[in-house]
């Protein structure tokens, strides 16, 4: 509204400043330039001021009584009533799944006014209904009623509490509203291209042709008043990826706004299920939520996943699920659309509290078995040796996986009979104890050792202990160093792994492998000798331990140095000297070095763990994964505590309180904080007090107690001088400088952040000096010296560009965005936010919301065209 007040004036912010003046206001030009930006009400007198300096005195009176009643939570939504009673829309009597498709309509045509006006009676008359509550918060914020959006949310979460119904949802919207976060998905362009995920339906389908038709025929009868699921279950390798997929394929033309796929790893061993804050991440993604606009928290992200379902029809395969806890946020509520379950689970809660129709998979018949053979080997070969067909089937249980195995080998030898084909199954079954009372898991087995006992010796060993591996896949260097050989041995290595179908290269260099195969190489492993193993592993951690050491110098080369021990003989260190590619390392390395912290512990290698955990830190900060840096930090400091190692459990405790202070989980980083700084002061490390003061001055600022801040700050300041730490002193100055510019003690800031630009300098420090001149820009920035600001921002890019430092460079674009904002310099404004967002989205990081925002609250209304 205000934006809007100081377009239709036609003044700059400069001028509104003069203006002010010359009335008798005070209205720095920052301050009118934030005024329009932020999302918060301005002071009384602020918006006094704004309003008569932008020409409309004349109801200063109406805007105060409007910020009076927002205030209050009192304000009523224009256009958000019933039509009145002689007032004739097309669809003024429809039902609420008509109406909402019909809104859906209006929304895509960029008409949400209209859209808003049908939606308003859908929820006056139904105030329980919750999917058109959720449309209707879209229509309003797509025709820029922000305000009007988070009050009709927050209605609904109240109605909801009150009949004691699930709220989270909706409280998650109303946050995303609130914050700006919840990006215009269908105004003014036309609707994306839907989805089609899928993989390809498989070629070569048998059988279960009564289970297809009764799981088809209760997805494509998905009534209106609710989405349907089907759960299908079974044991490993019965087929039910295969199956979901072509039932899936089968009933894609009753859903015609997309089908939704991913592979949530829920039964893979040592690879770690996917998390539903990631899952639904991906769907997001593909419904094309530009990156920046998701949100960081996961009922945030399911509250914009079912408002974009709400009003289509849509299909989601969920292939290889864990548990209902997994699975439960990814369903598709809204009606008329369905998903689809694979697992080897019974998930009964999905069942009996989701209502899903569950579907269990068996081994395929006796003529569904021969048939697949037939398929894979020719009717020919089949037929000819019948009784050899009927052993075949009986040795692999008619489980279709181990079927598709010996189908395989059979159509890769044609030469060979049948009857060879069986013999050698039966003679395998010798070797490996195979098949005995006809276990299915056994039978498998006993089939992939055909491609083992074909490998070189050390070929063999290598696949031996890649049981040993902790991650879901692994790189050459990794492999050399388990292995203890060269890469360019470990190279070859894989290569003949991977032409016996033992591994696949995912992507050149990196290697994966099934959870069956994962399973037979585990069973292989024990007859290892142990000293073997144990010294395997060793080298394994050792290569991702000093490589993050490495990686981490790079990415911050002014950190306190604490060096790993040495490594094992053989291992390969990755020596990282430049910050782009330390980051490409730990991207590509992240899982398994989250799962080497986690496992570091249970092997007798617990030191491993914690120096993971903080050599992981940087690169997880400038990600913006804070939720990920808790969880590795909570295991390396548990496993710190049973060793005893204090300074280790001090170092632990204050870089996760860092952490929760990012996920506005101040009172968890206080907690943590405190035990820091008694661990801190029992063992009289002084720089450690000094670096607790500084996490609890940022604690403090995240919190708004400024003054709290400042203290802090200074306590850190006084021990880094009392040590002769220069490189300390000159990261408390800084701190400090920031907290006097919080508290409107400009030009004491400018004092502070001097001097630690000077001792920045005597250090040589590209990163001390880049954050000394962010600060100095921030103090002139506020004191209304923007030009000045903007020199300094300048500078500080200059050394963030030659570190290297993208995540640091993208947070001073957006503050040079807004000096040149406030400067009335609206061209370069935007430019250096479009910058900031292009790294961050780049980066991954949630942080690009925040450039998303400025880009959006500056650009002009326009009406759309129908």
């Amino acid at each position: 509204m205000l934006l809007r007040l100081r377009q239709r004036s036609g003044l700059t912010y400069r001028q509104l400043e003069q203006r002010a003046r010359e009335i008798g206001d005070v209205l720095p030009r920052s301050t009118a330039a934030d005024m329009t930006r932020r999302h918060t009400l301005p002071r009384a007198d602020q918006l006094a001021a704004f309003v008569r300096a932008c020409g409309d005195g004349a109801r200063v009176e109406s805007w105060l009584a409007a910020r009076h009643r927002l205030v209050g939570r009192s304000a009523s939504v224009d256009g958000a009533r019933p039509p009145s009673p002689g007032e004739r829309h097309p669809d003024s009597t429809a039902s609420a799944p008509v109406a909402r498709d019909y809104a859906e309509k209006l929304l895509g045509a960029g008409r949400p006014g209209e859209a808003v006006s049908l939606l308003a009676r859908v929820v006056s008359d139904a105030p329980a209904d919750d999917e058109s509550r959720r449309l209707l918060v879209l229509a309003l914020h797509a025709d820029g009623r922000t305000g009007d959006a988070a009050r009709i949310c927050q209605e609904g979460v109240d109605a909801a509490r009150a009949r004691g119904a699930d709220s989270a949802h909706l409280a998650a919207l109303h946050r995303l509203v609130v914050d700006q976060q919840l990006p215009v998905i269908h105004a003014k362009r036309p609707r994306p291209a839907p989805p089609r995920m899928l993989p390809s339906d498989p070629a070569r389908f048998v059988g279960r042709d009564r289970q297809l038709a009764s799981a088809a025929a209760c997805l494509s009868s998905a009534p209106d008043r609710r989405s349907m699921i089907v759960l299908i279950t079974g044991t490993a390798g019965v087929g039910k990826t295969s199956f979901g997929i072509r039932l899936a394929h089968h009933v894609a033309g009753h859903f015609p706004d997309g089908q939704l796929f991913i592979d949530l790893h829920g039964f893979s061993p040592r690879q770690t299920p996917v998390a539903p804050v990631d899952a639904i991440g991906d769907l997001l993604a593909a419904l094309q939520v530009p990156a920046h606009a998701v949100p960081a928290t996961l009922p945030g992200r399911i509250a914009l996943y079912r408002s974009l379902l709400a009003g289509r029809r849509i299909l989601v395969l969920l292939d290889n699920a864990g548990d209902a806890d997994q699975v439960r946020p990814l369903l598709p509520t809204p009606a008329g659309c369905a998903a689809v379950v694979t697992s080897r689970s019974v998930l009964t809660s999905l069942v009996t509290t989701d209502g899903a129709q569950p579907l269990t998979l068996d081994v395929l018949t006796p003529a569904e078995a021969r048939e697949l053979l037939a398929q894979r080997v020719g009717t020919a070969r089949v037929t000819g040796d019948r009784a050899a067909v009927e052993e075949i089937v009986d040795r692999c249980a008619r489980l279709p996986l181990a079927l598709s195995v010996v189908a395989a080998r059979a159509a890769a030898r044609p030469d060979f009979t049948i009857r060879s084909l069986a013999t050698e199954l039966r003679d395998a079954g010798d070797v490996l104890d195979v098949l005995r009372g006809g276990d299915i898991g056994t039978d498998v087995r006993a089939v992939l050792s055909w491609s083992y006992r074909g490998l070189s010796s050390a070929a063999a060993r290598l696949f031996r202990l890649l049981a040993l591996h902790v991650g879901p896949d692994i790189g050459v260097a990794a492999v050399a160093s388990l292995a203890g050989v060269a890469l360019r041995e470990a190279t070859s290595l894989m290569a003949e792994l991977t032409a016996n179908h033992l591994v696949t290269e995912s992507q050149p260099g990196r290697y994966t492998w099934h959870d069956l195969l994962r399973g037979y190489a585990e069973e292989l492993v024990e007859t290892e000798p142990a000293a073997q193993c144990r010294a395997a592993l060793r080298r394994l951690l050792d290569h991702y331990m000093h490589t993050a050491y490495t990686a981490d110098r790079a990415l911050w080369p002014q950190r306190h140095d604490i060096p790993p021990p040495p490594p094992a003989a053989d291992v390969i260190v990755q020596a990282h000297t430049e910050s782009a590619a330390a980051m490409r390392w730990f991207t590509t390395e992240q899982a398994a070095l989250r799962a080497a912290v986690a496992h570091a512990p249970s092997v007798g290698l617990p030191a491993h763990g914690w120096h993971l955990a903080r050599n992981m830190s940087t690169f997880l900060y400038r990600r913006g994964r804070w939720s990920d840096l808790v969880t590795i930090h909570r295991t390396a400091v548990t496993a710190a505590e049973r060793a005893g190692e204090r300074g280790w459990q001090a170092q632990l405790h204050r870089e996760m309180a860092l952490a929760y202070a990012q996920l506005d989980s101040c009172p968890a980083a206080r907690t943590h904080l405190s035990i820091a700084a008694d661990l801190f002061h029992q063992l009289g490390d002084v720089r450690g007090q000094a670096e607790t003061q500084i996490a609890l001055g940022w604690v403090c600022e995240v919190e708004g107690d400024y003054p709290a801040a400042l203290q802090h700050d200074e306590a850190a300041l006084r021990l880094y001088r009392s040590m002769d730490d220069h490189s300390g002193e000159a990261r408390a100055r800084n701190a400090v400088g920031w907290d006097c510019v919080r508290l409107g003690r400009y030009h004491d800031a400018i004092v502070h952040c001097r001097e630690a630009l000077n001792l920045q300098q005597a250090l040589n420090s590209r990163p001390g000096q880049a954050r000394a001149w962010d600060s100095l820009g921030f103090a002139h920035y506020h004191l209304g010296e923007h030009a000045t600001a903007i020199g300094c921002y300048d500078t500080a890019l200059e050394f963030h560009r030659q570190d290297g430092d993208r995540y640091s460079e993208a947070e001073t674009l957006l503050h040079l965005g807004d000096a040149h904002d406030a400067e009335d310099t609206a061209p370069a404004a935007a430019a250096a936010w479009r910058a900031a967002l292009h790294i961050l989205t780049d980066l991954e990081h949630p942080d690009a919301r925040l450039a998303w925002a400025r880009l959006h609250a500056g650009a002009p209304l326009r009406t759309a065209t129908p």
